[in-house]
């Protein structure tokens, strides 16, 4: 019976990909804010703070909505702020409203990326990649399994990581490879590769900017860049940086890693957060791995990733909100890591900054992505 069950579901599913997407992604963000209960419930508002929320949200969605999410990021930063958009709003209707499914589901594939991108942004340099089995060079032309081996057998320091449907750092392998064993497992390079089946991107490991290094230089420390379109115009959220700790090679929160709020001047906010999927809240003021002090520490050429990522945005037709994952190479020019366009988390930013995701632009995003 249960198997039959199953059939029937798995067969609505692949019938009406949007409708299972968004159902998931609600059911996710309802567990995610009962997982977290336990921080908001120390949230007590005053009556004043109750009737400004009730009215803020009446104005601004027509109706009221569950205060649960901007409590939690209260008990987080310690700040109060109507303007704050839940994480369920985002993710199930401002996001999907603004981006088409059936198109993100192609233009997520990280082997796209260097194609799309080439006019306007830097990418990590691509050795190999696989696309549903098939084998490419760096210049997209088909090659055999024998000759993608041949040529990144020494290769030396690599990423290899998967190309369609990752998140969170899954499944990331750092290689060394030489005469087509990487020297930091032991195994060699066409187990490696058998192991992954398909669909996945190799490319050769960046070296960051001097002032990422300083911050913590076991992992690449990426900047989170979202984008969004109105009529007007390209804008920014609230950026983030994120760098790893604790010997840590990968800086995404899931891995250890820690996210502090970054200005668009370049300039890093007091306290880094280790904010995980349930009830944590971890703050500091300076990395424990090599003593710097956050506050006022300034990253060069900010301008220049913040540019990066709208000119980015341009190759993207028909999307509204991108997050891209950027680093400052060696000679401080913006690298872009990786696009994310389904599934991009809101709530990060706001609890980093302590304010609402849209500042003026608000009112101008609800009617134009939620109404």
């Amino acid at each position: 019976m249960f198997n039959k069950i199953l059939r029937i579901y798995l067969k609505r599913a692949e019938l009406h990909p949007l409708k299972t997407h968004k159902k998931k992604t609600a059911f996710a963000e309802n567990v995610a804010i009962l997982r977290k209960r336990k921080l908001y419930k120390e949230i007590k508002w005053s009556t004043e703070q109750k009737e400004e929320f009730n009215s803020f949200c009446k104005s601004v969605y027509g109706k009221r909505i569950s205060p649960r999410w901007h409590k939690l990021y209260q008990s987080i930063n310690g700040t109060f702020d109507v303007s704050y958009v839940p994480e369920k709003i985002f993710s199930t209707i401002i996001e999907l409203n603004a981006n088409d499914y059936s198109r993100c589901k192609v233009l997520q594939d990280k082997n796209l990326l260097p194609y799309l991108l080439s006019s306007k942004a830097k990418t990590p340099a691509t050795l190999v990649f696989n696309s549903y089995g098939k084998y490419y060079n760096e210049k997209g032309e088909i090659i055999s399994k024998k000759e993608a081996i041949a040529l990144i057998s020494n290769c030396g320091m690599a990423v290899l990581k998967p190309s369609i449907d990752s998140s969170s750092g899954k499944n990331i392998l750092f290689l060394d490879l030489e005469d087509g064993v990487d020297k930091n497992s032991g195994a060699f390079i066409e187990a490696i590769f058998n192991k992954y089946d398909k669909n996945f991107i190799l490319q050769k490991k960046l070296i960051q900017c001097k002032e990422s290094n300083d911050i913590y230089p076991e992992a690449i420390n990426t900047f989170r860049i979202t984008t969004y379109v109105l009529d007007d115009g390209i804008y920014t959220l609230p950026c983030a940086m994120r760098f790893g700790s604790g010997g840590n090679h990968l800086d995404n929160i899931h891995a250890g890693g820690f996210s502090i709020a970054i200005s668009d001047d370049g300039v890093l906010g007091r306290y880094a957060y280790k904010l995980g999927r349930c009830d944590r809240k971890d703050k500091i003021q300076v990395h424990p791995d090599t003593g710097l002090v956050f506050d006022g520490y300034r990253i060069p050429n900010f301008n220049k990733v913040l540019q990066t990522a709208k000119d980015a945005h341009s190759c993207f037709s028909g999307v509204g909100f991108i997050s891209w994952d950027i680093i400052l190479n060696a000679e401080y020019e913006p690298v872009i890591v990786e696009a994310n366009i389904l599934g991009q988390s809101s709530w990060i930013p706001q609890v980093l900054h302590g304010k609402g995701l849209f500042g003026n632009n608000l009112k101008k995003v609800i009617e134009h992505y939620y109404n």
